[in-house]
């Protein structure tokens, strides 16, 4: 190829669609802010994760994503919550589901059939409740609520078999995805050698297609952040939003979101500064 030649960067048909926002390729949240952040919602047919402290959002971030899916589905498709750390509550969900509309109880509970909890400990449960739903049909959406606890033994003995479970799981998960079910985690930061990084080391940091930060400011106030996945450096650009009984919710009041941007731009004026926040928090 000659230099003056331009260059072109290689995409599928699926990124394409994806980068465009294909409706019939993305689970919504139902923040509109945050759908349009996501360039529509999450993608299926990817692995989607989201990465924060304690408290930062992550779980009712998943259980929007539920509650959305569980409203707007015409197939009534099938969703699995495989629960590591023991954050889920059917009473939560039942709760969004009321404040987005669903009055009706008895509507409400059919709704909620179609989810279905396991509650896993290590990567062994993990493993066993992944090979049995590979083989599901009509699975639109798996959570992992916290990859990071179920793996953690895999980053400590990562050459004394964790290498290989990361990678069955991986390979599992990639399975599910390009039959297009949305596989979404969430992961918790460790360092490394100075800096922040997603748990369980970079096998697993580059399994996945595409990482977001959440960070909690005040009382219910968050933001989410992409994290580039080739540098793994958070991006300047962020969506603000807060938690509210219909999960995650757009900030509507004007006031509240200068306020809101103005204590972000106090606490977090560059990523070193997120990271001093996470140290003290560790």
């Amino acid at each position: 190829m000659n230099d003056d030649d331009p260059e072109y960067d290689e995409e599928t048909g699926l990124n394409l669609f994806l980068r465009l926002g294909a409706p019939w390729l993305v689970q919504k949240t139902g923040c509109p802010d945050v759908d349009t952040y996501l360039s529509g919602g999450v993608a299926k047919g990817k692995l989607t994760e989201f990465v924060g402290n304690i408290a930062s959002g992550k779980t009712q971030l998943c259980l929007s994503l539920i509650t959305n899916q569980l409203i707007d589905d015409e197939k009534e498709q099938k969703i699995v919550y495989i629960d590591t750390n023991g954050s889920f509550r059917s009473s939560r969900l039942l709760q969004m589901l009321k404040s987005r509309g669903i009055q009706d109880e008895n509507i409400a509970k059919r709704m909620l059939e179609r989810v279905f909890i396991s509650r896993t400990y290590d990567e062994k449960d993990l493993r066993a409740v992944l090979s049995d739903i590979q083989v599901v049909q009509n699975l639109a959406l798996v959570v992992i609520d916290s990859i990071g606890a179920a793996l953690a033994f895999t980053a400590w003995g990562y050459f004394d078999g964790g290498r290989k479970v990361q990678d069955e799981i991986i390979a599992i998960l990639r399975y599910m995805a390009h039959h297009g079910c949305a596989i979404v985690t969430t992961n918790h930061f460790v360092y490394w050698r100075g800096e922040p990084s997603p748990s369980l080391g970079k096998r697993w940091i580059k399994a996945v297609d595409f990482r977001y930060l959440l960070f909690k400011l005040s009382d219910s106030n968050c933001y989410m952040q992409i994290i580039a996945p080739k540098r793994h450096k958070a991006i300047d650009d962020k969506v603000f939003y807060k938690i509210s009984k219909k999960g995650i919710d757009s900030l509507t009041n004007e006031s509240h979101v200068v306020q809101t941007q103005y204590t972000e731009a106090v606490m977090t004026q560059n990523w070193n500064t997120i990271k001093q926040i996470y140290a003290q928090n560790d």
